[in-house]
């Protein structure tokens, strides 16, 4: 069997809370059976779900190239109070895809 979740990589996080309905949230959990079976080790099934957005979105051609136009325009700050200590560019960028 191959998934396309392979082996987890240990990295930094920023903590964010979703809420799931039932059903995908059961899914997640069969592939986190699953994908332990396969790899002799069980991982967190928030583990599973941060690489499997992370896939999705470096597989989607069409918002890389508008993420790539919208992350060099200047962030329109909205309250003047802000530090100037920032460049005014947003920086975020998705690590390369690394595989199939």
């Amino acid at each position: 069997m191959s998934l396309k979740i392979g082996a987890i990589p240990e990295r930094k996080a920023v903590r964010i809370t979703l809420s799931l309905p039932p059903d995908l949230h059961a899914a997640l959990a069969d592939y986190a059976a699953i994908h332990a079976a396969e790899f002799g080790r069980k991982t967190p099934v928030n583990d599973l779900a941060i690489l499997m957005i992370e896939r999705f979105l470096n597989s989607d051609a069409a918002f890389r190239r508008a993420r790539k136009s919208f992350v060099n325009q200047p962030v329109k700050r909205s309250k003047p109070w802000l530090s100037s200590a920032h460049s005014g560019r947003r920086t975020t960028a998705m690590p390369e895809p690394s595989g199939p």
